[in-house]
């Protein structure tokens, strides 16, 4: 369908039980341009695109507005008329092994970008003539007024993986009472033998990053349980 279709489609919405809604998202993109902290840095098609009020940095590391933004984005392309589905292509591990790329729902967003002191800030955008996505949002944008988080499971995941990007880290804030095995483990095992252990009884703990004494716990203190503060 060419632009007579959609700009017909649009009327269609701006006159239905959405056009309250719409211009709304019209009125938030206009604020949004005003915003002299930000420089506009994409050229969507103010007609077609709307902006929607969820937004994240690429930069700040947020957990849960980068949660949000990849939940709403997903459940957008869900409910859209528009997306379509796409494949990233296979790759092939070292011992031959091929992997299917997984296929993933695109099209029913775009994104808003604007640059700002602090990196860019990336919004997203939905069609004006895309009444089930503009319905879906509306559906987010509720849910968000009652509760801060779109998906629980989702917002948790995204925290304990930036909090602990291997097996040896963690970065959590809550350091004592993290339950992962950075913080609660044993020196003890194959790897903590006495017999192993330095003149001065001392055995290097990967996840500790520090020497320490067979048969101690870690949160211990330092490997002689004393505080290094004193």
């Amino acid at each position: 369908m060419g632009t007579g279709a959609r700009t017909r489609r649009i009327q269609r919405i701006a006159a239905s039980e959405l056009g309250e809604f719409t211009t709304k998202l019209r009125a938030h993109g206009n604020e949004r341009d005003r915003d002299w902290l930000t420089r506009h840095d994409s050229r969507e098609d103010p007609a077609l695109w709307l902006v929607a009020p969820i937004s994240h940095s690429d930069r700040s590391q947020d957990a849960l507005a980068d949660s949000n933004y990849e939940v709403a984005e997903r459940m957008l392309n869900e409910a859209s008329g528009f997306a379509v589905r796409r494949q990233w292509p296979a790759w092939t591990a070292t011992d031959g092994t091929v992997y299917p790329g997984p296929s993933y729902l695109a099209g029913g967003t775009a994104t808003r970008y604007d640059a700002w002191p602090g990196g860019v800030i990336e919004t997203l955008l939905v069609r004006a003539d895309d009444a089930l996505a503009l319905r879906e949002l509306r559906k987010i944008i509720a849910a968000l007024e009652y509760y801060p988080v779109l998906d629980s499971e989702h917002h948790s995941d995204l925290e304990w993986s930036r909090a602990h990007p291997s097996e040896n880290e963690c970065y959590s804030e809550d350091e004592n009472g993290c339950p992962c095995a950075v913080r609660n483990h044993d020196h003890a095992g194959p790897d903590f033998r006495p017999e192993d252990a330095d003149d001065d009884g001392e055995i290097w703990c990967a996840r500790c990053r520090e020497y320490v004494i067979p048969g101690t716990s870690a949160g211990d203190g330092n490997t002689h349980g004393e505080d290094e503060s004193e």
